[in-house]
C-alpha cells in the first residue's frame, strides 16, 4: 500500500493554534488507518486513513523537545489559505 500525505517532514506550513496563525516546520508526521465497514457489515477494501503533523519545539531543554501535534486537515501552505479557510466558516 502507498501512503501519500498532503505535506511532507521539513515543509513549513500554518493552522491555528491558541487562537492566532502558527506557522511551524513539520518535524514527522503519524499517519493511522483502520478498516472501514460497509453499512451491510462487508469490509471496505480502502481503510479509513488519518495523518498527524508533529511540531517540536525547543523549551527548557533541548534534549527533551515539546510535541505539538496537528491535525492535517487543519494546516495550510500558506497564511492566505489558512485566512481564506478561516473565513469561510
Amino acid at each position: 500500500m502507498e501512503i501519500v500525505t498532503k505535506f511532507n517532514p521539513g515543509d513549513v506550513v500554518w493552522t491555528m493554534y491558541d487562537n492566532k496563525p502558527h506557522q511551524f516546520r513539520i518535524a514527522k508526521i503519524e499517519v493511522s488507518a483502520r478498516p472501514s465497514y460497509r453499512d451491510d457489515g462487508s469490509l471496505n477494501p480502502s481503510p479509513v486513513m488519518t495523518e498527524v503533523y508533529i511540531e517540536e519545539k525547543n523549551v527548557l531543554a533541548r534534549n527533551n523537545p515539546m510535541t505539538i501535534h496537528h491535525q492535517w486537515y487543519n494546516c495550510y501552505a500558506t497564511k492566505d489559505e489558512l485566512i481564506k479557510k478561516i473565513m469561510e466558516e
